[in-house]
């Protein structure tokens, strides 16, 4: 709950110090000896208004900081009373009273200006152990002032250096240097350490008694960037997909994050909102593990260029694995391929591999419904194997049911130290062939497609011979009379199965036909059906 304190205006001689800031800038005030800061005594700063004084902060807490929003006093490190105006606007300019109780009070005229010069923000980036700098111009009425850096400390600033006009000044790490000819001053920072990072201000400060008062030119967000040693380099191939492990051995991390270079830096950042579970983004997906302490990226649309994988240390700190994404063409290898096997038997699968990649790890995976292609680790179910010629491996899936169906990749493993990345390379359909649907001419026949229940909200679709192409004959759009030949697909969800009724056969409606759920953008063909028409007069018709 908020105190309302109004203070009355009460004549007499008390001084009243103008103030300077500019527009989107900040102020640091800080008083003299007179009034230090009394961890006993009530703080407040009020805003004259209508011949009263209306309270912005009042505290009796025996803290070192008190603040609201983005006015705050303080107990700098001169043990003085201070006030910290930051983000100025318009609106802020007027005049206040802060202090202690009712013993010791300063009044300022706080005057807003805006100032092409002034005011401004930036985010600079720095390497850990290296070197950067941070300049700031300012206009001619400042160049006979003296220059400082404040640092931004939670809701306080603390000094970090200064110098005279044309002067310069070392402390610590830190290089101050004012060029008054050019009405520019910088600052660098030699062997940047994870400390250094964070909010600064820049600009200069003038002593109006009884008020120090520091007006801010610019103000910089200060990034420190730990690069790790070596780089990883990935090779994908054109069609496939890539998935990548970084890891980092954090136990709480900030954040991870992926995000692509250009020119050298990182604009835009994706980082993953959940912890252990899938986020999809554009043309690639991050799952946060937790118990790995790692980052998986799974890169659906393979786009050349120099990725950074990390993770955010602080709020201004950061590691990253810098990775260097190629995308080859390849000719060794069928970019896709589909086979399907019987309820009950054994599929095997013969996959491609560049030769230039026989020492690295087999792998075949299964996509989901978020197209991630998952591990598969049923025991006993599915087994990987060299093949006798180069450049290839066979996958075998035994006993297989309904639910082996679906979209797999073939791919191979690369480890690089503690991270990996595996090339998915071909995307194989598998489908499963059913038992045989037997319909007289004349009669109605039902095609009928048992389904899992994830699937349950997905389009589904049933079409004839060669699917979804521009020779196909899919059912789902056929739901009127044609050549009096009744034909509709009706969805079952309670039961899990959506089934192709057509009435009155003919001998043109014998063939395979082929049961299909949509999954993202991707239609999948799981279930291999034969409709074989009984003739009138004798024989059938079938494929």
């Amino acid at each position: 709950m908020k105190i309302i304190i109004t203070f009355y205006l009460i004549t007499g001689l008390v001084s009243c110090t103008d103030v300077i800031g500019y527009s989107g800038g900040s102020v640091i005030m800080a008083t003299g000896d007179s009034l230090r800061w009394s961890s006993h005594s009530p703080k407040y700063i009020c805003k004259f208004a209508g011949g009263a004084c209306k309270t912005e902060i009042y505290s009796t807490a025996q803290n070192e900081t008190v603040f609201e929003g983005r006015l705050s006093l303080y107990k700098n490190k001169q043990g003085l009373f201070a006030v910290l105006i930051r983000e100025l606007n318009p609106q802020d300019a007027g005049k206040y009273r802060f202090g202690l109780g009712n013993k010791w009070h300063r009044e300022i005229n706080l005057k807003v200006q805006h100032d092409a010069c002034c005011g401004k923000s930036m985010t600079v980036i720095g390497h850990l152990n290296k070197e950067i700098s941070i300049s700031c111009d300012y206009t001619e009425e400042h160049k006979r002032e003296w220059k400082y850096l404040y640092k931004l400390n939670g809701h306080s600033a603390d000094l970090v250096i200064f110098t005279m006009p044309g002067r310069n000044h070392k402390e610590k790490n830190f290089h101050i240097t004012d060029d008054n000819r050019s009405n520019l001053f910088t600052v660098t920072i030699c062997d940047l350490k994870e400390v250094d990072g964070g909010v600064y201000f820049c600009g200069t400060q003038t002593w109006k008694y009884p008020i120090k008062v520091f007006s801010s030119i610019k103000t910089v967000h200060l990034h420190v960037t730990d690069k790790f040693p070596s780089s990883v380099r990935v090779t994908g191939f054109l069609g496939g997909r890539v998935m990548m492990k970084c890891r980092h051995h954090l136990e709480n991390p900030r954040a991870r994050f992926l995000c692509r270079e250009s020119q050298g830096e990182c604009p835009e950042k994706t980082y993953t909102n959940v912890q252990n579970e899938w986020q999809q983004n554009g043309g690639f997906s991050l799952y946060d593990d937790t118990s790995g302490e790692a980052l998986m990226v799974f890169f659906r649309n393979l786009s050349e260029g120099t990725y950074r994988c990390g993770v955010d240390v602080s709020e201004f700190t950061e590691q990253y694995i810098e990775v260097k994404l190629e995308v080859k063409e390849d000719p060794c290898c069928v970019k896709i391929i589909s086979q399907a096997g019987y309820i009950g038997e054994t599929l095997t699968i013969t996959c491609e591999h560049p030769p230039t990649l026989r020492a690295s790890l087999k792998h075949f995976c299964k996509e989901d419904e978020n197209l991630i292609c998952q591990d598969i680790r049923a025991a006993g179910k599915y087994f990987l194997s060299d093949h006798s010629q180069p450049g290839l491996f066979t996958v075998t899936i035994s006993n297989l049911t309904l639910s082996d169906a679906g979209v797999y990749w073939c791919g191979v493993e690369t480890n690089e130290g503690d991270n990996s990345y595996t090339s998915l390379i071909t995307k194989v359909q598998i489908s499963i062939i059913s038992s045989k649907v037997i319909g007289h001419e004349g009669d109605a026949v039902e095609i009928r497609c048992p389904y899992d229940s994830k699937y349950k909200q997905n389009s589904k679709h049933v079409c004839k011979d060669e699917c979804f192409t521009e020779y196909s004959d899919s059912l789902v759009s056929q739901r009127t009379t044609q050549n009096k030949t009744e034909r509709f697909v009706h969805d079952n969800i309670t039961a899990g199965v959506f089934s192709a009724n057509i009435s009155r056969v003919t001998a043109e409606d014998a063939g395979r036909y082929w049961c299909g759920v949509e999954t993202g953008d991707v239609l999948m063909n799981y279930l291999s059906i034969e409709l074989q028409v009984v003739r009138k007069e004798g024989g059938t018709w079938g494929s």
